[in-house]
Order: C-alpha cells, then structure tokens, then sequence
C-alpha cells in the first residue's frame, strides 16, 4: 500500500470522526467571539426563495458554530426583513449592504459579486471562510461538521470538497478550465481570506472569478481533498443571476424555440448518394422509409406524403364516407383536419377536451356519437395518450364496432403506454414530419395501417390517383415495353413523398433513440426545477402519466387567467425565449369550453433535443423572476 493511500484512508477516517465535532468545539473553542465558519453569500430579492432553502438546510446543520453573511448590492427590503425575523430566534444570519452598483451585464455582475465578497471576508472574522451561493442546496446536515474536524485535524489552510454540478461531479483533478472549481467546492483559513483579496475585475472571456481566486490561494498551499460530496445544485433553486447573464450573452440574439431539430452528421453523404442518382423525386428512397417507420411501429404497410394535411385527405377520401357520415374531432387540434373535413364536404362534430390533459373527453365522444358516426379522429396531445381502450370499450358495449379509429399521431409519433406503441390500438395512424415535429424531413406526412386493400389505395390517391402498382414510367420500365402508358386512373392529385425527404427520414429515425433520451432529460428537468412555483400556486404543469414513455412533443405551463399568460409570453419573449400556444381549437366556445379554457391560459415552453441543462435553468430562472420580482 502506498503512502498516499494510507494518508488517504487517515484523511477520510478522520473526518468520520464529525460526530464528535461539538464536543471538540466545546472543549478547543471556548472563546465563541469568533465563529469557526463565515459563509457567505451575495442576495438580492428574487433568490429569497432559494435563499430561504439554503437557510433551512444551514439551520439543520449539526455542527452549529457558523455565521452566514448574506451581502446585497444596495437594499434588498424582502431579504434584510426576513433575516430580521430570523434573528429574533437566531443571530447567525447577519444581512449586510454594500454600495449599489448598476449591474446589467454578465461582467458587471462577475466585478460586483467579487466587491461583495472581497468586503465580507475583510470586514468579517472567523477561523474559516466558505462560499455558498443561495441555489445550492446542503444535502446532508454533517457538512459542516465534517469540514470542522478536518480543519481542526489535518494541518492544512485549504480545503477542496466535491460538489455536483449540471450533472458532473467536481473536482475532479483542479485543472486550469473554467468550471472545474465551482463556488461551492473550497473553503480557506482566515490568513488566506485576510492575505488574499477576492478578483473585483472581470471581462468577457476571462476564467471565473471563483477559478481565478483558488488558483491564487492555491498557488503557494498544501490543499486537503476530502471524499465529502454534501453539496449539490438544487432542482428547484435556479435564480441564477450570474449565469443567466452570461448565457444571455452567448444568446445575443438567438432565440430559444419551442420546437428544435437535429440532423446526424452522415445525412449529407446519404443525400449526396441520391443527388448523385439524379433520382431526386418519388422513388425507391421513399418505399424504404415507409417499410421502415411500418416496422419501426408494427403495422404492416404505409404510404408516405408530403404533408400530414394531404395524408389525411388522402385516407378520409380512400375511406369513401357517404353525404351522411359524420366525423369525431377533438377541440383542440390543429386546423388542417378541419380544411381536409371540409373540402371534401364530410361532416363533422367538435368534442370537447379534458381539463387537465387537452386530449378528446371520452364524456363528450360519448354524448357525440350518433347512429351517422363513421370515423372518430384523435390527437394525443403533446404526446400524452389517449383514453383509447376505454373508448373501445364503450363501443364495443353499444355495438358500434364499425366506427373507425384514427390517431393523429403528429404530437406523439414514438408515445408507448405500458412498452407498447399508442398507435398500435387504432386502425390507422397519421404522422407529421416538418421541420416542428419530433422526426423531422422538413415536410412530409405518413399514413399507416393493416387494411392492405386501403392502404394501396391511398398509395394510388397519393400519386395522381394512377391504380397500378408500379406508377411511375421509369418503375414500370423493367416489366413494359410501353412503360410511358398511363393505365387506369381515379383522377387525384400528386401529394406524395420524393427521395429526398424520405433520405432525410430514413437518418432521422437511426437517430430517434438519442433525440428522444435527450427531450426526456429535459421533460424531466423541468418536473425537477418547477416545484417550487407549482407548490406556490404560479403554474399548473402536466402530470407524470404511468406506463408512458416519450410524452416528449409539448411541455406547458397553465396560468391563472388569459392576461397572466400574455403578459409572461411577452415577458419571456423579451429575455430570448420563445413560447407559444397549441391549438386554436376548432368548435365555439359552446361546443369546447374546456378547450378554450385551455387555449386561453396554457403556455407550451422550449423542449427539443438542442436543450441543455443550462437552458433550462436560465428558462426556470426567468419564470421564477416573473413571478417573484415582476410581479410584486
């Protein structure tokens, strides 16, 4: 075994011995005029939420001589007022100002955040000094008791402890890159803090100000590395002033969308081989990309469009309705069904939506369906199923089995309740791939189904309406010898897919599993870093349904009213991120209250598979600074 080793095992040993930490306090510190720990931590108004998290977690802490000076840029009325309230009970929390300073940009606020800090650690005494920002959050209530039997015990002025940051845990081995010292990660001796002024200088493209002065402490010390890792981010603490600046910085003036997409980097030799192939219309590439998504989803055939619009216009006109059938629509859909509905004069009636999830009411299909029902169309809206099985249920107990299903499956192409694809209970399902969808080709619909007879009609009606198998000439070349006769046509229009596209397609869904992972890590994010604003009444979001993976399309908030949720769409809009509302619905606010009801308070926010960690944070940010400081 080697010596570093032993000290190692020493090192962590030692620091096990933290439930004696007040015991040896009592004895080793009896003069109780200079606190062992000063932490420090900068504030304004709008932390105070995360801010009074940090506090509990201080509070709860079993080793209990500390003082925590909170620092404020000019007065901050809420924050001095509840430190008030909290030294009626317990005086370790002292509220401190220095003069305000204008800090719009990111730089300013790295030069102000160091003044702050600077001045505590001149102006305050204590043995040992500690930074903790007011979003991270101390998850075990021995931290401090660990870094007291340390210091007291292993002779050294520096100590660097492991923190969790965006997923990572630091440090790892320090090295000269910025991040890899996060605030929370040291503490120093107070011949350190007294010797050595904290950086009151920044500028764009500098190291932080945090990596900048360990490195400076670190420079001539021994460092003692502990395994504690007590001290992470919180999900739900995300004011991040500091960092929103700095990514609306790197922002400028690029927007975060709602919608994103992502292309693999081998797509371009892929379509540089049908280029080359001149064959850049309907063709080969497109059977291949629907044999493919059939399979992929496990129907047994499909016809690729070039639009979901056409696609449904080519299967409610392949389905031959009479003047008298009627068509279920939900209230909340995306207006092309009904263009399709009624260009094709079929009738049609608006159900409306449930409350909680804009999905079709099965009350209100029930009360819908009449003897004239032909076809009911779904849509799952942001990916979220649909009460199918229960549907089938109820028509198979009044014996209308012969009403057709249809999914509009634009919101939820992947969605899979209990492992199983959601589309797999309806007769047929309709996709969507433009450039806001999950699987991207830029344009371009797909009709899937079991109905073989119905689905090459749909092929025929889709090119044309030509009725031979082989439609094209250059098809029909290898078995004709006058492969440039037209055979026999029910006149329709051309609205198929061409190779391209279908290119396009075949890369997107080799890379659906990642596209998906990522949108999930986001969805989960925001489940995370909104508690605090739904537990405070802010915003409704959509609950977690069980069984069901890829429910990844939409993410919403619901306000309070229809003013509430403009003025924040705006206020957004007005800090880089771009939200928006889906659908208009369809029927009157008579037929669909609900749906308007939702239309009219709901918000849908950026999830798409270019949101990062940091995104999120920033969004949640803005929306806690909203709430919280915009509307005091």
């Amino acid at each position: 075994m080697s010596l570093t080793t032993i000290k190692d095992s020493l090192k962590n040993r030692v620091v096990g011995l933290h439930k004696f930490a007040n015991l040896l306090d009592s004895f080793e510190n009896k003069n109780k005029s200079e606190p062992t720990f000063c932490i420090i931590t900068p504030v304004f108004d709008p932390a105070l939420i995360s801010l009074k998290k940090l506090i509990i977690d201080l509070k709860g802490q079993t080793y209990k001589n500390f003082i925590h000076v909170l620092v404020s840029n000019g007065n901050s009325p809420l924050i001095e007022s509840y430190v008030a309230k909290l030294n009626k009970t317990d005086d370790r929390f002292i509220y401190v100002e220095t003069i305000q300073e204008l800090t719009v940009s990111f730089a300013e606020i790295m030069v102000n955040s160091g003044k702050r800090r600077d001045f505590c650690l001149q102006h305050f005494n204590a043995k040992w000094y500690h930074f903790l920002d007011t979003d991270t959050c101390i998850t075990e209530n021995s931290y401090l008791a660990k870094l007291y039997v340390a210091q007291k015990l292993i002779i050294n002025n520096i100590m660097l402890v492991k923190t969790k940051y965006h997923g990572t845990t630091y440090p790892i081995d320090p090295i000269d890159v910025e991040g890899h010292i996060t605030i929370v990660n040291y503490c120093f001796s107070k011949s350190v803090a007294k010797k050595n002024h904290y950086p009151t200088n920044y500028k764009d493209g500098d190291l932080s100000n945090d990596f900048k002065y360990w490195l400076k402490i670190s420079k001539n010390q021994k460092v003692t590395i502990l395994d504690i890792q007590a001290t992470t981010e919180g999900d739900e603490r995300s004011y991040k002033r500091m960092t929103d600046k700095k990514i609306e910085g790197l922002l400028g003036k690029e927007i975060i969308s709602v919608f994103g997409n992502s292309f693999d980097i081998n797509l371009t030799n892929n379509l540089q081989g049908v280029l080359n192939s001149h064959l850049v219309g309907y063709g080969a590439e497109v059977r291949k990309f629907e044999v493919a998504f059939a399979k992929y989803i496990g129907f047994s055939d499909a016809v690729a469009t070039n639009s979901c619009t056409n696609a449904f216009w080519v299967l409610l006109k392949a389905l031959k309705l009479k003047s008298n059938d009627e068509v279920l629509i939900p209230g909340t859909h995306f207006f092309g069904i009904k263009n399709v509905l009624e260009i094709l004069k079929i009738k049609y009636r608006v159900v409306d939506v449930d409350a909680t999830i804009p999905n079709a009411s099965l009350e209100s299909i029930k009360s819908n369906i009449t003897k004239n029902t032909k076809v009911i169309i779904g849509l799952e809206y942001g990916g979220y199923p649909f009460a199918i099985k229960e549907l089938k249920k109820h028509l198979n107990k009044i014996k209308r089995n012969d009403i057709i299903l249809v999914l509009d499956a634009a919101n939820s192409p992947f969605t899979k309740q209990h492992r199983k694809y959601t589309a797999k209970q309806y007769d047929y399902a309709l996709y969507s791939f433009d450039m806001n969808k999950i699987l991207v080709t830029g344009e371009g619909g797909m009709i899937l189904g079991n109905d073989k007879k119905i689905i090459e009609y749909c092929r025929s009606l889709s090119y044309y309406g030509i009725l031979e198998k082989n439609n094209s000439s250059f098809a029909k070349s290898g078995s004709s010898k006058k492969w440039w006769e037209i055979g026999a046509i029910n006149p329709s229009l051309k609205l198929s897919m061409n190779n391209i596209t279908a290119t396009i397609g075949l890369s997107q869904l080799e890379g659906i599993k990642q596209n998906l992972e990522q949108r999930k890590k986001v969805l989960d994010w925001y489940h995370k870093k909104l508690r605090q604003l739904v537990a405070d009444g802010h915003v409704v979001i959509p609950p977690v349904p069980t069984g069901v993976e890829n429910s990844t399309y939409l993410f919403w908030i619901v306000l309070k009213n229809n003013h509430l949720r403009n003025d924040l769409a705006n206020f957004l809009l007005s800090r880089n991120i771009y939200t928006t509302v889906k659908y208009q619905p369809l029927g009157t606010k008579q037929q669909a209250p609900k749906a308007w009801d939702f239309f009219d308070r709901s918000l849908c926010l950026p999830i798409n598979p270019n949101i990062h960690e940091q995104l999120v944070d920033y969004i949640v940010s803005q929306l806690i600074s909203y709430f919280y400081e915009q509307q005091k």
